[in-house]
């Protein structure tokens, strides 16, 4: 699975090559940056897409708070142990961003 994350890096990577002002290909990496885990790399590329689309730049914040409130609370889980009151992700907090 690692391999299709790289390949798709890839694609994206050429798309920006392409056409650096294009917010949806930056956006796009760094989702799968996160997935990789490589979040420096993502949050830069958050903020890249942020910078070149302001129209949309609530839609990727939002996204990325809900994301690294995602991945904070799955390991706050895993740390614990807690599995059985585990309630879903804190929707509230993506609710609230839009």
């Amino acid at each position: 699975m690692q391999h299709d994350f790289d390949r798709a890096v890839s694609d994206v990577n050429k798309a920006i090559a392409l056409d650096p002002r294009y917010a949806f290909a930056y956006f796009t990496r760094a989702e799968l940056e996160q997935y990789k885990g490589e979040d420096e790399k993502a949050d830069a590329d958050y903020a890249s897409a942020m910078k070149l689309d302001p129209k949309n730049a609530k839609t990727f914040a939002g996204y990325q708070q809900f994301e690294g409130a995602w991945r904070d609370y799955l390991k706050d889980i895993q740390d614990s142990g807690d599995y059985a009151n585990w309630s879903g992700p804190p929707l509230e907090l993506y609710r609230n961003s839009n």
